[in-house]
């Protein structure tokens, strides 16, 4: 009964790019490769975000933090996080 759950849980994670990911990792030599790498997984990050969470969705349209399918990091330097607190009503 539990190897069925199991194997569709490795069969994911099988597919899921792991060892491409670990591949780029292990060649990174530079620490501009190391900032390039960084940037590009937290711009995957936040755009998966972005498009599967329906707060953060909403506070990135407020500071127009995604155009075309990228982000404007500027507008998220800008951002204060905690005015966004401050606006949430008392029993969030």
């Amino acid at each position: 009964m539990i190897k069925k759950p199991i194997r569709s849980i490795l069969r994911k994670f099988r597919h899921s790019g792991w060892k491409q990911q670990y591949a780029e990792i292990r060649a990174i030599g530079t620490k501009e490769q190391l900032t390039s790498f960084q940037e590009e997984y937290l711009e995957r990050l936040l755009l998966h975000t972005y498009h599967n969470v329906p707060h953060y969705t909403k506070i990135f349209e407020e500071i127009a933090l995604v155009k075309n399918d990228k982000l404007d990091f500027l507008n998220l330097m800008s951002y204060s996080y905690s005015s966004s607190l401050e606006a949430l009503p008392a029993n969030q």
